[in-house]
């Protein structure tokens, strides 16, 4: 099942990651669906991290995945 992951460093950036935890070669290492960041200058309230267009665009790369958006 992917994951989304926000970190924020010391500088105010934020990146977000949407990672899925599949096994690679009998070890666990997630994989990097869609990664991007944010300025530390950008104020957004309310919003989702991952919009609707990038939601679909995910769901047809990668077909073989389930995503949870909720």
């Amino acid at each position: 099942m992917p994951f989304l992951r926000i970190l924020r460093d010391k500088r105010g950036i934020e990146h977000v990651s949407l990672l899925h935890a599949g096994r690679d070669g009998g070890t666990a290492r997630p994989r990097v669906l869609y990664w991007f960041r944010t300025s530390p200058t950008a104020k957004v309230f309310g919003r989702s991290p991952l919009d609707e267009t990038v939601r679909r665009e995910l769901e047809a790369r990668f077909p073989a995945l389930t995503f949870d958006w909720q």
